[in-house]
């Protein structure tokens, strides 16, 4: 709404101009936001499944994720050894 308040005052031959490039960069947004929570949400499911961690390594010691005590999930929903 600040933009369209900007571009009516000033010029409001470029509202749709305007317009057009604000929802696309919030559809891009909101696309990034959706594949994120999947990735997370697919992380959450994998951690549930004991079975599939043992057969999952820890891309960083290369030890398997079959102690969930010993795991930790970063803010980018990446899950790694605490340690």
């Amino acid at each position: 709404l600040q933009v369209c308040s900007q571009i009516c005052c000033r010029d409001p031959q470029h509202l749709p101009e305007a317009m057009s490039a604000g929802f696309q960069v919030l559809t891009q947004s909101l696309d990034a936001a959706h594949r994120s929570l999947d990735f997370y949400t697919g992380q959450m499911r994998s951690l549930s499944d004991i079975e599939s961690l043992r057969n999952e390594r820890c891309l960083v010691c290369l030890t398997p994720k079959d102690d969930l005590a010993a795991l930790v999930m970063l803010p980018c929903s990446h899950i790694f050894h605490r340690d």
